[in-house]
């Protein structure tokens, strides 16, 4: 269950990424938050994965 929420989140995230509907770094957010409140990441996890890719977000 848990691959199939994580592969759903990242093909939402990817579409609108690609129609450009809202900016790179609000996707990258809403999608970690997805998988944070549906219990596919930790917090913790999340936040480390973020942190380590922040330049690329910003």
């Amino acid at each position: 269950m848990q691959a199939a929420i994580a592969a759903t989140t990242f093909i939402c995230v990817v579409f609108l990424i690609i129609t450009e509907w809202i900016h790179l770094t609000v996707a990258a957010f809403l999608g970690a938050l997805m998988l944070v409140f549906t219990h596919v990441r930790t917090l913790n996890d999340a936040i480390e994965y973020i942190s380590r890719s922040h330049a690329t977000l910003g």
